[in-house]
């Protein structure tokens, strides 16, 4: 903890190792230093200031006086927080205006001190840690006077996931197998020797309980994506896509004519909380097309393609009819790519739809024919709808 006191060009700098223990010794130091980041030159004589403390209920244990700093030692006996305050004045005149003064609280409890550490060999933000990867958690006893050297210690470990364990090491391994928010609880129970007021000797107990959340998360293996291959135009067309990793995830996806890798900023990204996400198409024009999709979460991120053949319907859809949904009023197609391609279509829908075939062309014109990809449409005038399941 760290105090500063500021009083015309000079101040007065406190720093303490608390929070303590009933019984444990703790530490305050007061420096004097010159308020203009040090440019002022102060006297160099040993018993120029004098350091004024007030320091009670605290019993003192000791006092240490340099050049320009006074450090006290003191114990408390009951838990509470408890002002310590000290003032500086000229050595010689003890009724002075004060050079600096400044004042901090001390915080004593009954119970043991210190902190959970959790370590993992990633480089992931805190909290996140992977899962099915070795975790290293530390108990750090808080204990500078080193008034618990000659304890022993029992920690009762609980993972959060049902498993529990006592040991006598401050340090245990453990490797969750799930994924989610879980929290690590310990107590410690500390235990020594010391003499009584019959001049015999019991057993003392100080305890403490600690506590952290950790956030499990698997790496992203991959995306598994479930829809049909071919289909004719103007048909609506669901893709699921499965993410085999851990939420939440960022998911971004983009129809191109050739599968590609997504580059930054092409594609809008979209928050998904599950491990299923549904998007649903419309396309307008027969061609090839290539899905390409990107997911991520804060440990890793993977990409996937799905590649789409549309061919041109039976009927032809007149400007008229897209407009007014009277499709299925218009006349019998006329149009090469219909006549050229109507028996392979068919062809291709009594298959499987996750089985790819390429219809090939009848007629005289099988030799000529060939079906061109056609520009793309973004998704939002192409009617694209995304939807989680």
């Amino acid at each position: 903890m760290f105090v500063s006191g500021l009083l015309g060009r000079y101040e007065l700098h406190l720093t303490t190792d608390s929070p303590a223990t009933t019984g444990v010794e703790v530490t305050v130091t007061a420096s004097l230093v010159a308020s203009d980041n040090g440019s002022l030159v102060l006297p160099t004589s040993f018993h120029f200031y004098r350091f004024h403390w007030i320091h009670t209920p605290l019993l003192l244990t000791g006092k240490t006086e340099e050049a320009f700093s006074s450090t006290i030692r003191a114990v408390g006996n009951t838990p509470g927080d408890f002002p310590v305050s000290v003032w500086v004045t000229a050595a010689n005149c003890w009724i002075c205006q004060p050079v600096a003064r400044s004042l901090l609280v001390l915080s004593i409890t009954e119970f043991l001190m210190g902190n959970l550490v959790v370590t993992q060999n990633t480089s992931l933000p805190w909290p996140n840690y992977l899962a099915k990867t070795a975790l290293k958690i530390s108990f750090l006893l808080h204990d500078p006077s080193n008034f618990f050297k000659t304890a022993s210690f029992l920690y009762s470990w609980d993972f959060g996931d049902g498993t529990q364990m006592i040991t006598e090491d401050s340090v245990v391994y453990y490797n969750y197998s799930i994924t989610g928010t879980v929290t690590v609880k310990l107590r410690v129970v500390a235990e020594w020797e010391r003499a009584t007021p019959d001049a015999g000797k019991g057993v003392a107990q100080r305890t403490g309980d600690f506590s952290t959340s950790l956030k499990l998360q698997e790496t992203l293996r991959g995306i598994q994506v479930s829809g049909p291959t071919q289909l004719q135009n103007f048909q609506k067309m669901t893709v699921t896509l499965n993410f085999l990793g851990s939420p939440p995830l960022t998911l971004c996806w983009r129809l191109k004519p050739e599968c590609l890798p997504l580059e930054e900023g092409e594609c809008h990204p979209v928050s998904v909380a599950g491990t299923a996400y549904n998007l649903t198409y419309v396309f307008r024009e027969p061609g090839d097309y290539c899905f390409s999709i990107r997911a991520e979460n804060v440990i890793s991120k993977t990409h996937q393609y799905h590649r789409i053949q549309v061919w041109p319907s039976s009927k032809c859809h007149y400007p008229f009819c897209r407009a007014t949904g009277a499709a299925k009023a218009s006349p019998p197609c006329r149009h090469r790519h219909c006549a050229a391609t109507t028996n392979s279509a068919e062809a291709v829908t009594s298959h499987p739809s996750n089985i790819s075939l390429i219809g090939i062309p009848t007629g005289p014109d099988r030799h000529h024919h060939r079906l061109t990809t056609h520009s793309l449409l973004p998704p939002d005038s192409a009617g694209a709808t995304d939807k989680q399941p």
